[in-house]
């Protein structure tokens, strides 16, 4: 057994005319196989949603009273009808529906059978409405439970079993399915989410290395996948079923990829990678920068290279030219030290410590003491800069430090003044303006 809840509209009538009668295009009246109501007075499928809509009328708040449930059986399973009310009564009786109006219509018209329930949110007794919150996980636990007692297998769940639900493949959606019965093939199964989870990080790596759509399809073919258009997208398929390829992330889309290789999926479909790629891939490849791994086995190999070598300068003994080590393993030159540019280095790092100081006072994370020892680190370092300046460099220095508006004493003060006499000239303007309103009024 297996709940949904489709979306209702506002109307029981349009509701129940559509689960009796069928579409208007193509009604239908013998797919029906039973009907019955709960908490109404009359059994009338005519005058029921009449008064559905009059009890509804007694809460001013609801805007939705009609709520849709249909519980679906396996299409080996064929429960009889009084199971079937059962069970309808029994998930009423754990959504805390028992008491409220309902309408059962059980169906025949597909190779499983399925009921209907059509439930008023609004008491009859005391005009409160019954809120949906979490209807679904209310669902699936009290299917389990009937499924259990009457000793039938039940349909895992994200809250009726979670730990079996992400690990088995995932149904394909109902648009899927349509689709495909329309094409006359089986809709594939979804990977689970224990199995995307697992294979996003490396199949994420891997489309973002590639470079073209024929080095795409050669890795995913040494993983065992298949890359095929679907619908509007791609998906990745293997044995398990298919996954779409925006599971992978928000970059990894049909129209970044073909943006990227700079040609369409759909001419690249057709044609066959050749060697010619594949040995420009590989150069590719050799030439790309290292990462991190690479590199500390590269400098391993060589400190290793390093000590098998003999001396940098060996004299034989025929008087041939002194073997000298390739310039290659050479050790790196060392820096030069600079005075001038450790000082300047340090007055930028100053700088940056100061403005962060500032900024974590302000949000109340540091306190006076912080920004002072900021700014005495500040002044320490410009006093050492100013060591290793020449004295035309001073000279132009000062002049700087002079004409920086925010470094005169009071230039803060003397804007905010300015501001403050603007805004005062502006209110009396507004004052006169007013004041001959009102003259020209009397």
């Amino acid at each position: 057994m297996i709940g949904k809840v489709p979306r209702a509209g506002n109307g029981f009538r349009g509701l129940v005319n559509y689960l009796v009668r069928g579409p208007q295009d193509a009604p239908d009246a013998s797919r029906v196989a039973w009907a019955a109501t709960r908490n109404l007075l009359v059994d009338d499928l005519e005058l029921a949603p009449r008064l559905m809509r009059a009890v509804a009328k007694q809460s001013t708040r609801c805007r939705r009273p009609v709520y849709h449930l249909v519980i679906s059986w396996h299409q080996n399973e064929n429960p009889t009808d009084a199971l079937m009310r059962t069970v309808a009564e029994t998930t009423l009786s754990d959504l805390q529906l028992a008491e409220h109006q309902a309408i059962l219509v059980a169906h025949r018209d597909t190779d499983h059978r399925h009921l209907h329930i059509v439930a008023n949110r609004v008491h009859p007794g005391t005009g409160k409405t019954w809120h949906a919150s979490m209807d679904y996980a209310r669902i699936e636990q009290s299917l389990r439970r009937q499924a259990e007692a009457m000793n039938i297998p039940y349909v895992p769940g994200r809250f009726n079993d979670p730990e079996r639900f992400e690990t088995v493949p995932r149904r394909a959606r109902d648009p899927e399915v349509q689709a495909a019965i329309r094409e006359g093939k089986s809709a594939e199964d979804r990977w689970s989410k224990t199995e995307v989870q697992a294979r996003r990080p490396a199949l994420a790596a891997l489309f973002e290395s590639v470079s073209n759509w024929d080095s795409l399809r050669r890795a995913l073919a040494a993983e065992g996948l298949v890359l095929a258009a679907k619908g509007q997208g791609l998906v990745v398929r293997g044995p398990e079923g298919v996954m779409k390829l925006s599971e992978l992330g928000k970059n990894i889309r049909l129209r970044a990829l073909e943006e990227r290789f700079g040609e369409a999926f759909t001419s690249a479909l057709g044609r066959e990678p050749s060697a010619a790629m594949a040995e420009t891939e590989e150069r590719q490849r050799y030439d790309a920068p290292l990462d991190e791994t690479q590199k500390a086995r590269l400098r391993a190999t060589v400190r290793s290279t390093r000590q098998a070598l003999p001396p940098a300068s060996t004299a034989s003994d025929d008087g041939d030219v002194p073997a000298t080590r390739p310039a290659r393993f050479l050790p790196p030159p060392q820096r030069v030290p600079d005075a001038r540019r450790d000082a300047l280095t340090a007055l930028h790092a100053a700088h940056s410590a100061y403005d962060f100081a500032k900024r974590l006072a302000a949000a109340g994370l540091a306190g006076p003491r912080d920004v002072a020892a900021a700014l005495a680190e500040l002044k320490r370092a410009r006093d050492e800069r100013r060591r290793h300046l020449s004295l035309a460099e001073s000279f132009v220095d000062d002049i700087g430090e002079a004409l920086r508006p925010a470094s005169r004493p009071g230039a803060h003060r003397q804007q905010s003044t300015a501001s403050e006499r603007e805004t005062a000239w502006r209110r009396k303007r507004r004052q006169r303006q007013s004041k001959r309103r009102d003259d020209r009024d009397r």
